[in-house]
């Protein structure tokens, strides 16, 4: 597997169909110039990140703390209870949410988000169970992994999540928090790529680990990763 370089992009949350007449200038000019039809679906405060359960409806975090489970025609928003404390200040946010690779069988979602703890704020990692119905809750909530050190400031906590496609992996991204410093430490986890176990056991780069780095680093140097993702070939991007 390789670490492929990772650019940083705004995150936009859009829901859209598409649609192409006879040819692409019929179409561009049925959609004002544009090649495609948008259709307003929800509208949400301040979205962070958005998966989509098997039946369609879709789980979107919230800055603030909240997150959304929607229907998958965006006409029903249920808020979904026992999502753990937020500090949302700044860069601050209910930030990743992704589908444990077992969820049809276990109901369990993966999330991440900031927090204010001992020695300043810090992005954890957690995992819960979904549990759906009426009155959508997050349940047996367990923290798998916490960014080290803590630090002050509410900025650069990446936070982004990506299953390995081996199934038994999660990487989850440190963000430096605007410290610089801190993502060239090898005992910091602050400006790295993490590998960690399903369960958040550290299972980083073996060679990385021999050279006195924290034993979940898969690699260093990175300012804010706010984008991660697996290609056909098992490439991280």
């Amino acid at each position: 597997m390789r670490l492929l370089p990772i650019a940083a992009v705004p995150f936009v949350l859009i829901a859209c169909t598409s649609a192409v007449p006879g040819n692409s200038q019929e179409a561009a000019a049925a959609s004002g110039g544009l090649p495609f039809t948008v259709t307003p679906v929800a509208d949400f405060d301040a979205p962070w990140s958005m998966t989509f359960l098997p039946d369609g409806r879709m789980l979107v975090t919230e800055k603030v703390g909240k997150l959304i489970l929607v229907s998958a025609d965006g006409t029903t928003k249920t808020e979904v209870a026992g999502v753990p404390a937020v500090d949302s200040a700044g860069q601050g946010a209910l930030k990743d949410i992704v589908l444990a690779p077992d969820y049809s069988k276990s109901n369990r979602v993966y999330f991440s988000f900031s927090e204010a703890g001992q020695g300043g704020k810090g992005v954890v990692l957690a995992r819960a169970v979904l549990t759906d119905g009426t009155a959508p809750a997050l349940t047996k909530v367990e923290r798998l992994f916490q960014a080290s050190p803590y630090v002050e400031g509410s900025g650069h906590y990446s936070g982004r999540i990506a299953f390995a496609p081996d199934g038994k992996h999660v990487f989850f991204a440190n963000g430096e928090r605007q410290k610089f410093d801190p993502a060239q430490d090898p005992k910091s986890t602050l400006g790295k790529m993490l590998r960690l176990t399903l369960d958040g056991k550290p299972a980083g780069d073996p060679g990385l680990t021999a050279k006195g780095f924290h034993p979940a680093v898969w690699s260093y140097g990175h300012r804010n990763l706010l984008g991660i993702a697996f290609d056909k070939a098992g490439n991280l991007w």
